[in-house]
């Protein structure tokens, strides 16, 4: 019997198989290119990961750059008595009341007030004008300290003017030189009509929006005041527990309630036998009511609004021009007002 030859079949088979294996080879290393440089290329995910990474550490350069920097805003040079503000030329003084640190700039005066929103409150350190200053009118002042971030420090205008002191923002509060003081005495401060106007929501004061246990002397305002909602004073819109002396107001005063020329609101004692005064203050311009709502009676030549539940409130030595020395209060009996 002879042997029957291989059939074609077997051998077509077999080269189909090879060619398929070969084009599946082919396929994966194109497909292995491709991966490769989408892992390795020039925009792959490793290169896309190193520069996100260089980024990251770049941004932690910048921002421990920026730290250094705020604590550098005070920071006591080589010299005696000399410091600086925030990298700002040499200021003299070493934070003392005899000698406080000396803000002879705009700038300066900016620089503290962005460190105590930072978070540095300064407590019993003073600080010092040695020149007029004109603040950047055309664009809002950022007032020194806020609700969460206070001043706790001293400030002696001696007598030297500000001009330029300008916010416009209907929906802030707690406006003025100062946004919120507290345990800190401010004084010989002269706000200048000249550039100057503050409109904000409440709590709006040339010199202070609030203080806290603290005193403010012979500070002078001539800026027109505005507040949208409640609360507005010439001098300090709200204070508690606190004192006023020798201070005097020319601007005027616009509030739907609550708005003196001296002071705005004056809020509840924090014990009995704590006395607020309000000594020996002048107003010489004029405190409207801006709202359609009959509110006058809650605004006041010197003291708008008193809600005094405990403590004493005393008003001495102090004449307006208009309307009455304080507008209304919660408990008459603690208002003692002389001559």
């Amino acid at each position: 019997m002879k042997k029957k030859k291989p059939t074609n079949k077997l051998i077509s088979n077999s080269a189909i198989t090879l060619i398929v294996l070969i084009i599946t080879i082919i396929v994966l290393l194109i497909l292995s290119a491709v991966s490769l440089n989408m892992v390795l290329g020039e925009n792959g995910i490793i290169t896309k990961a190193k520069i996100a990474k260089q980024k990251t550490n770049q941004s932690q350069i910048d921002e421990e750059k920026e730290l250094q920097k705020l604590e550098n805003y005070l920071s006591i040079g080589r010299q005696e008595n000399v410091g600086t503000l925030y990298g700002i030329e040499a200021t003299q003084g070493n934070g003392t009341e005899e000698k406080p640190y000396n803000i002879t700039n705009a700038d300066q005066l900016l620089a503290l007030s962005n460190l105590v929103n930072g978070g540095r409150n300064f407590e019993g350190i003073w600080f010092a004008l040695v020149n007029d200053i004109e603040l950047d009118s055309t664009k809002n002042w950022l007032p020194i300290g806020t609700e969460n971030n206070k001043f706790k420090g001293n400030f002696n205008g001696n007598n030297h003017l500000i001009r330029g002191l300008f916010f416009k923002d209907e929906t802030a509060n707690n406006v003025g030189l100062f946004g919120y003081a507290e345990q800190s005495i401010i004084k010989n401060i002269r706000i200048s009509s000249e550039k100057s106007s503050i409109l904000a929501n409440q709590r709006v004061g040339a010199i202070a929006g609030e203080i806290n246990n603290s005193t403010i002397e012979n500070c002078i305002n001539e800026a027109n005041i505005y507040s949208i909602e409640y609360n507005a004073g010439g001098i300090v819109c709200r204070l508690s527990n606190s004192s006023i002396k020798n201070c005097t107001n020319t601007g005027n005063i616009n509030s739907p309630k609550n708005a003196g020329a001296i002071i705005g609101y004056i809020g509840e004692a924090t014990t009995l036998n704590t006395k607020t005064y309000v000594i020996n203050c002048t107003n010489n311009g004029n405190v409207n009511n801006n709202s359609k709502e009959d509110a006058v009676y809650r605004n006041g030549g010197i003291v708008g609004r008193i809600y005094n539940l405990n403590g004493t409130i005393l008003i001495k030595g102090c004449t307006t021009i208009c309307l009455n020395i304080y507008g209304s209060a919660y408990n008459e009996s603690n208002v003692i007002v002389e001559n």
